[in-house]
């Protein structure tokens, strides 16, 4: 990974996790300096912060 590619990782953490907030999660995918392996992966997979967080934390089913 470039110095370009990590600092939008660090951006794409901050993102993810002011979405996560949302949802009481704060640092839901690690921190910019000690992210977890899993949204590493996820960002080098190209999800989005949105997809992300629509994914982890999906609406509840209407009943």
């Amino acid at each position: 990974m470039n110095h370009k590619q990590a600092m939008a990782l660090r951006q794409w953490i901050r993102d993810v996790n002011k979405l996560g907030l949302q949802y009481g999660h704060e640092d839901v995918a690690g921190t910019p300096d000690d992210p977890d392996a899993e949204y590493v992966d996820r960002f080098l997979a190209g999800e989005s912060p949105a997809a992300v967080i629509a994914a982890d934390f999906p609406p509840p089913p209407i009943n």
